[in-house]
């Protein structure tokens, strides 16, 4: 009895050592990743070394997580509403507790040090472990803005084995001007900025607004009606607005340890419920592994052709180093308020 015991306990060993040095690894590798985004000016930020894309950033904070103290949505014993409140539980264990009264407070500590949080549920959820939801908020004050789009989000990832990260945290001053002079001479810009005749003839449809300030079609592209807590707009298309701040959102969230690829959604998007639908699609695009990266398109209406109108609102992008290095230019190469393609 005592050899089968010994011969048991030996067994159990071996068979728990792989385990445990899994998760030696894991947490190492977990430690890195938080160190390495949390030292200003850090050129292995990314894994880019030698060529430091977040030179303008401070410290990044990453490896937290959030929580959803109360969503807001139910009325308390009085009567009275509780408002939505979450916490950001830092690396090295420190809460942070925000809610929409102490958000404006909040606002310049994110501005200054941005992070880049996971959502990880209480309960079950069909987990894939290393397919992301991305989104983004340049301040708290926007999150609860949006905060009804922002669960909705949570809830849809959780159903579809996804795992949610959020980044709250601004653009650097530093970084808010074109990284490239040249970039400001499409037809658009010219019309826009600079108002030139040419450029407004030969530009399509919206491009005139300048022209045209009363045109119904233009009434979307009119900065003044944008909102952006934080940063003043200046109104004027050449500066770099905080549209930019998904680029190093992106290349954080794939720089996790365990992140395989991600999904990017807009915070004011919804996924419409039932969801049933959209569960099998989207993990589409990271089971295609022929492909890095991808925009949705659109099919024209009148000739059922699909149109090559990619926006910044969706994406998918895989952990490679071609998805990085997309991302990674696009950002160096950041031009006009909205955020334009590399």
């Amino acid at each position: 009895m005592r050899s089968l015991a010994c011969a048991l306990a030996v067994a159990a060993v071996a068979v728990a050592a792989p385990d445990a040095t899994a998760a030696a690894s894991d947490a190492e590798a977990r430690r890195a990743y938080v160190a390495s985004w949390a030292s200003a000016n850090s050129q292995a930020r990314g894994g880019y070394v030698g060529h430091d894309l977040f030179e303008h950033f401070g410290p990044i904070d990453v490896g937290c997580r959030i929580e959803i103290d109360h969503a807001g949505l139910h009325r308390a014993n009085a009567g009275r509403r509780r408002p939505p409140t979450i916490s950001w539980v830092y690396a090295d264990g420190q809460r942070l507790r925000v809610d929409p009264l102490n958000a404006p407070r909040m606002n310049s500590l994110f501005a200054e040090r941005p992070a880049l949080c996971e959502y990880v549920p209480t309960g079950p959820r069909n987990a894939t472990g290393e397919v992301a939801l991305l989104m983004v908020a340049n301040s708290p004050t926007y999150l609860f803005r949006l905060w009804l789009l922002f669960l909705n989000k949570l809830l849809f990832a959780t159903d579809a084995g996804l795992r949610p990260f959020v980044w709250v945290g601004d653009l650097p001053a530093a970084a808010r001007s074109p990284t490239n002079p040249a970039c400001l001479e499409s037809l658009e810009v010219r019309c826009r900025v600079n108002h030139t005749a040419e450029g407004c003839v030969l530009a399509r449809g919206r491009a005139r607004c300048h022209m045209h300030p009363n045109n119904p079609a233009c009434a979307e592209r009119r900065l003044f009606q944008s909102h952006y807590d934080g940063q003043s707009p200046s109104n004027h298309l050449a500066d770099v607005s905080n549209h930019y701040i998904k680029m190093p959102a992106t290349l954080a969230t794939l720089a996790a340890p365990s992140v395989g690829g991600l999904y990017y959604e807009d915070l004011d998007t919804v996924v419409h419920w039932p969801w049933r639908g959209h569960l099998p699609l989207k993990l589409a695009e990271h089971r295609n592994v022929g492909r890095d990266i991808a925009f949705p398109s659109k099919d024209d209406a009148e000739t059922g052709r699909t149109q090559w109108r990619v926006k910044g609102s969706k994406y998918y992008v895989r952990d490679t180093p071609a998805g990085r290095a997309f991302f990674a230019r696009w950002f160096a190469n950041r031009c006009t308020f909205k955020d334009q393609y590399s």
